[in-house]
């Protein structure tokens, strides 16, 4: 560490080396003031639900399980599936819907389409779509059904996003989001893949807060089946706070959501505890088990009703 403390409140006025050391610290001393700025306790916080329509993909990102060369079963889901799994939602206190999928190949996009377009017609929900940036450059019939979109992660460091075989046309992305008046966007970001240093995240929160979206889904690497990352440890639970402390100060406005797998990491009240580090939307898997007995007491779900 250097020998100048870091004060939270002057983090605009860090240098990005300053911010490095912020991430590396071990010290309580050091980064609870952080925690303490970032975590506002008037920001309204709500409860998303995401459902998976479909777990098919023609990228081959190595560490998302989407990818085409996973060898396990993908599938699609069904009309009466998603049907079912929207009437589940509509029980609960949610405030909106994520629907996922990988980027489908062209002759699975109008199936997709139709799916979307039930959820957007059908239900009241905010629907948020994450179904890949390159579905968005390649099917700008997209935009006819929703206006709240994901977009991928794509590291600023060019060899490690090589070695990730993520997503790489970020010029091109920047040009659409520019062009598509009424669009919100949103980036997706994972902490702590493997390769992935503490510059990495410094440059690639620099280069987000500088961008037009409007706020970031944070993730936690997990090993996934089937991916050329699947040998790799978990992330760090403290690194992924640090990082929502971080995109909270840096960017106060945004929206910051926090994805259902930071519940993989199996410490206890994990999604809470991000809410109070900066985030303010926490996202559910409703495409799991009996949602509506799962989850009808959870305290998450009181946050949309304080929130009214």
């Amino acid at each position: 560490m250097k020998n100048k403390p870091l004060v939270a409140k002057d983090i605009q006025n860090l240098t990005p080396q300053e911010l490095e050391d912020f991430l590396y610290a071990t010290d309580k001393e050091i980064y609870e003031p952080f925690f303490a700025l970032s975590g506002n306790k008037n920001l309204a916080r709500e409860v998303i639900g995401k459902i998976t329509l479909s777990n098919e993909c023609r990228l081959n990102c190595h560490y998302c399980s989407y990818r085409k060369d996973n060898p396990t079963h993908t599938s699609i889901i069904s009309l009466p599936e998603l049907s079912l799994l929207c009437e589940k939602a509509s029980q609960l206190p949610i405030s909106g819907i994520i629907l996922e999928a990988g980027v489908p190949h062209p002759q699975a996009f109008n199936a997709l389409y139709d799916l979307i377009r039930f959820v957007t017609s059908q239900y009241s929900f905010q629907v948020y779509l994450d179904i890949g940036s390159e579905t968005l450059l390649a099917y700008p019939e997209i935009y006819d059904i929703s206006r709240h979109f994901f977009i991928d992660y794509s590291p600023t460091n060019e060899s490690f996003r090589s070695t990730l075989n993520a997503f790489n046309k970020q010029d091109r992305l920047w040009e659409l989001i520019e062009s598509s008046a009424g669009a919100t966007y949103y980036a997706n970001y994972i902490v702590d893949l493997p390769g992935q240093d503490f510059k990495d995240m410094v440059d690639d929160l620099l280069n987000l807060v500088q961008s037009p979206v409007k706020g970031i889904k944070i993730s936690p690497f997990i090993p996934q089946k089937g991916t050329s990352f699947s040998i790799f440890g978990e992330a760090c639970l403290l690194t992924t706070f640090k990082v929502i402390s971080l995109a909270r100060i840096l960017k106060p406005e945004w929206d910051i959501f926090i994805g259902p797998a930071i519940l993989e990491l199996e410490y206890e009240d994990t999604l809470k505890k991000s809410l109070d580090k900066g985030a303010n939307k926490a996202v559910l898997d409703i495409s799991l088990g009996d949602t509506k007995k799962e989850w009808k007491n959870h305290d998450l779900l009181r946050l949309n009703h304080g929130n009214k």
